[in-house]
């Protein structure tokens, strides 16, 4: 296994029979070495192929949309709106904290 994923499923003699090696540990570094060609192939498709969509003609530029600011301001408020605990906190908390911090940076005379 490397990373969550099965490399190789077999008893350790068939391993090391399979990768023509002398014993298990460089059997699995054999099945280390070709995953990791593999994944280094997978992700140099995949930046060749994401740089080929960018560079379309009706390709959308994705740095700012409304249409999302205003989902997640929806979702969020739906969220609130169920959870009457995270309410009170979204509310109540931050008025709170503001009117701590305002009291802590007035000075104070002294007579």
């Amino acid at each position: 296994m490397d990373s969550g994923r099965v490399l190789a499923i077999d008893t350790p003699a068939g391993l090391v029979e399979a990768r023509g090696v002398t014993t298990l540990e460089d059997a699995f570094i054999a099945y280390l070495e070709e995953a990791a060609k593999t994944h280094a192939v997978a992700a140099l498709a995949e930046t060749t192929l994401g740089a080929h969509r960018r560079s379309g003609t009706n390709s959308v530029e994705r740095s700012f949309s409304i249409q999302r600011l205003f989902s997640c301001t929806i979702r969020e408020s739906l969220e609130l709106l169920r959870d009457p605990i995270r309410l009170g906190f979204a509310l109540f908390g931050t008025t709170f904290l503001m009117l701590v911090l305002a009291s802590a940076s007035r000075p104070t005379s002294t007579i």
